[in-house]
């Protein structure tokens, strides 16, 4: 483990939040045209059975979504666990911040938080990289 997870982790939520969006937008969209057709067409068997269809995508999507839901948090104990070792807790902030929270913090929102500089955050934000790889290399 090293500062790519960071990133790869952030930027796995991003995919797996609009991933989650996705199947719930294409789960409601099928609900609603389902009993138009089903109406209009007396509840006959082809369509029942693409409603069939669709809905075993959806889920299946959904079974994927969840497995890649299990691994980002697996991988977020882990980030958190090599996090919670940098004693720096300026470092451990602008980490978190950056790529932990829910809020998403960018740098600039970051410096605020911590009452710094931009380009004073900017080399912060270096140093706390550095030690989180160095402390993911002695963990892991």
């Amino acid at each position: 483990m090293n500062r790519q997870d960071l990133i790869d982790y952030r930027n796995n939520l991003n995919y797996l939040n609009e991933k989650f969006n996705d199947i719930i937008a294409r789960r409601e969209k099928l609900y609603k045209i389902t009993p138009t057709y089903m109406d209009s067409a007396g509840a006959s068997s082809p369509i029942q059975d693409k409603f069939v269809e669709e809905l075993v995508k959806i889920i299946d999507e959904e079974v994927n979504y969840l497995k890649n839901v299990k691994e980002s948090l697996n991988k977020l104990r882990k980030i958190e666990e090599a996090l919670d070792k940098i004693k720096n807790t300026t470092y451990r902030n602008i980490l978190y911040d950056l790529y932990i929270s829910e809020k998403r913090y960018n740098l600039t929102q970051v410096a605020n938080r911590i009452n710094k500089e931009y380009k004073y955050t900017c080399v912060l934000h270096g140093e706390a990289l550095s030690e989180f790889d160095e402390i993911c290399a002695n963990i892991w």
